[in-house]
């Protein structure tokens, strides 16, 4: 697109969308909501805009290249175990799901493990090896995904596809709000701010209690593999709760994109001074032991939380638990400071040994 057409564009796409209110507009990270008379519009974690209309109710003239998705959606197909546990948490989990891209075995949900026995949820693939003429079976109203790879396909289905992944890392107060974005697609907008509400009063709860901290354990939140290391930067949600909970960031030199790879060398030196480690691989991966960590990777062995600190991996219901975030949140907050939260419960991680 040359710049001249660009500039006509925009300037055609601000006067569809001038008759949103601008007290209405809201912006969660890249992701944008605008409540208009009649309709709202949406911008997905890439731009792209969205005109949600009521079923039975005329879309507004004139929309430009804004894709029009009827509400609520009744048939959703779902990469991402957030998208889908806020589908828990607004209580329509069972009505509308109808495809994912997780096998039985990954799965702790009953409803989701016996749907997909039965045929009600589709598994349509991995992530990566998606079956295309599946997914179209399915018939679904929209599709919530991180893959952009698949937009240029799904378009020319003319299916509806929503991406949920960013060029940088959501920060806390961004994905406290994320519930507020998806939302509008199921007219739950009520549920949505009781839940924002929830999080952001344990996230505030969680500030003000670790304020009174003495020591700030340090730590760092990552996966190393063979020959890679992938880290979750400053700017990421589960960082800047690290320095809320009371604790130190000590890869707070790192931003970008949520699990960014690292050198080794960097890893190692922040894996010396830390106190606690946090790191998504578990069973799932082969991952049971600070042991196996380290026969993985022998860069492992000399990092102090190996050595006399503490390392936690997440049980496989915290991917399903997004709608509990505040139980969530809390649990880490036990974690870096349990003389001031309480020892951990642990529901949502587990402390290798």
């Amino acid at each position: 697109m040359n710049f001249f057409k660009y500039i006509i564009i925009t300037a055609f796409s601000f006067m569809i969308f001038s008759s949103c209110s601008k007290n209405s507009f809201e912006s969660i990270g890249a992701f944008t909501v605008k409540k208009c008379e009649g309709y709202t519009e949406v911008g997905d974690g890439i731009g792209r805009k969205f005109i949600l209309v009521p079923r039975g109710k005329k879309p507004p003239e004139n929309i430009g290249e804004a894709t029009v998705v009827y509400t609520p959606v009744k048939r959703v197909i779902a990469y991402s175990t957030c998208d889908v546990s806020f589908l828990m948490g607004f209580g329509i989990l069972k009505q509308v799901l109808v495809g994912v891209t997780q096998e039985k075995k990954d799965w702790t949900n009953e409803f989701i493990r016996q749907s997909l026995d039965n045929g009600k949820i589709v598994f349509i693939g991995q992530s990566s090896m998606i079956n295309y003429e599946l997914l179209k079976q399915t018939k679904p109203d929209v599709v919530f995904t991180w893959n952009t790879a698949i937009v240029p396909v799904l378009d020319k289905m003319k299916i509806p596809v929503i991406i949920t992944s960013t060029d940088s890392a959501l920060g806390l107060e961004a994905q406290i709000k994320y519930v507020k974005f998806v939302a509008p697609f199921y007219e739950k907008e009520k549920e949505a701010e009781v839940f924002c509400g929830k999080f952001l009063k344990a996230a505030n709860d969680i500030r003000k209690k670790s304020a009174a901290a003495g020591k700030r354990p340090r730590v760092i939140w990552g996966d190393v593999y063979n020959k890679r290391v992938l880290v979750e930067p400053k700017n990421a949600w589960v960082s800047e709760l690290v320095k809320v909970s009371g604790g130190e960031y000590e890869l707070d030199d790192v931003q970008g994109t949520s699990c960014l790879e690292i050198t080794l060398e960097r890893f190692f030196l922040a894996g010396r001074t830390a106190d606690v480690m946090f790191t998504y691989r578990s069973a799932k991966t082969g991952i049971n032991t600070k042991k196996q960590l380290a026969i993985e990777n022998p860069i492992m062995r000399k990092i102090k939380p190996m050595i006399s600190g503490n390392i936690y991996s997440p049980k496989e219901i915290y991917y399903e638990s997004y709608h509990k975030l505040d139980e969530v949140m809390y649990e880490i907050a036990s974690i870096i400071q349990p003389a001031i939260f309480g020892e951990p419960k642990y529901k949502y991680f587990i402390k290798l040994k």
